[in-house]
């Protein structure tokens, strides 16, 4: 089920739905949940949260409004609760079904009004998957006495999958061998590699593409920052920049501009650098969305961080401080979704094509870049 969530119109019923369906145009959405009263008619089955209720229907699904009880989506408005009726701790939409008192939500969303001044984040799109619904209150059930997580280390309260503390993670128990990167990994996707750079990069597209011409440029040898290349880092500086001089003149084609950003963590696997083109008119909504994301995530803005998210836009370079907290893998592409308004493509899993698709992108991009490769 694709979903997408709205935060309050705040009496503004015309705007919302207006908004509602320059969104549906860009997703094909089954249900619209929308955090305030509305008046109208959607152009899809919507469901409207108001002071004495809820309006509308989507069969299967709970919701709950303060994140206290068991469901599959727990919705919450920044800045302060929903206005919600005492008694009603949960509302099924599976007509008949009791409400079991459990914790935990499959899906916790907290968002904004609509159209804020602020530019907080006012609507989220993500698919809920069968398995998804109702699974919370199953692991509920799952999870022994007896049962340890594998992050944090506590028996009996949750499954490792649901653990809220940051992941450890290292790195070193990824080798080449078996890094998705790694050109000496035998299931590399090498369908996908569009160009190699003279001795220590190559470029390739993405699975699952944010847009059209959306590429990674990687550094051949495995390393988790570029420090890490050593030796080798000046040359891969030179040929990452390269590249990228390549993309923007492709881009310049289509009216486009690149937008590149690289998250660089010592507990990283393989580094990499993504460039995504992006209209040339968007890049000043793209820059606020980017420093709205750090200021929500708490991120301080520092060049030189041991960990870092770093962007570069023709107008501004953005460098985020990712030591000491926990990090979005997926900030860069929902950033760019949600400004050029296609929020069901932050995230890459939702976006993966067939073998043969992949093949055949592949193939319209390297006729499209010939011209301007570096390395031809």
């Amino acid at each position: 089920m694709r979903i997408v969530v709205l935060g309050d119109p705040c009496g503004d019923s015309r705007r919302a739905l207006a908004r509602l369906e320059k969104l549906v145009k860009q997703g094909d959405f089954d249900l619209a949940i929308i955090l305030g009263a509305l008046v109208g008619k959607s152009v899809i089955p919507c469901i409207s949260y108001k002071k004495d209720g809820l309006e509308g229907d989507a069969p299967g699904l709970s919701l709950s409004f303060e994140g206290q009880d068991s469901c599959d989506i727990a919705l919450y408005k920044r800045g302060g609760p929903l206005e919600k009726p005492a008694g009603i701790a949960q509302y099924s939409f599976q007509p008949g079904d009791k409400f079991q008192e459990t914790t935990g939500a499959c899906r916790s969303i907290v968002l904004a009004d609509i159209g804020n001044d602020a530019k907080q984040k006012w609507f989220y799109a993500f698919n809920l998957t069968s398995k998804e619904i109702g699974s919370k209150k199953r692991r509920h059930q799952e999870v022994s006495r007896s049962y340890k997580c594998q992050n944090c280390g506590h028996r009996g309260q949750h499954l490792t999958s649901d653990c809220r503390q940051p992941q450890k993670f290292d790195s070193r128990a990824v080798d080449s061998s078996r890094c998705f990167f790694c050109l000496s990994n035998p299931k590399l996707s090498r369908h996908l590699i569009v160009s190699v750079g003279k001795r220590t990069s190559y470029l390739t597209l993405p699975k699952g593409a944010l847009t059209p011409d959306h590429v990674l440029v990687v550094p051949v040898k495995h390393a988790a920052r570029p420090q890490e290349l050593v030796e080798d880092l000046k040359d891969y500086e030179e040929e990452e920049r390269h590249y990228i001089d390549a993309l923007a003149k492709l881009y310049e084609l289509r009216g486009n501009v690149p937008v590149v950003f690289r998250i660089a963590r010592q507990n990283g696997v393989h580094f990499h650098t993504q460039v995504v083109p992006v209209s040339a008119k968007l890049i000043p909504e793209i820059v606020d969305g980017f420093h709205a994301a750090a200021a929500e995530a708490g991120l301080e803005l520092l060049r030189n961080a041991t960990d870092s998210f770093v962007v570069v836009l023709p107008t501004d370079e953005i460098h985020m401080d990712i030591s000491s907290k926990p990090f979005d893998l997926q900030l860069g592409r929902r950033v760019i979704a949600d400004v050029t308004e296609v929020p069901e493509r932050a995230m890459w899993k939702d976006c993966i094509r067939s073998v043969e698709q992949e093949t055949a992108d592949a193939a319209r991009f390297k006729a499209a870049f010939r011209q301007f490769d570096p390395y031809l």
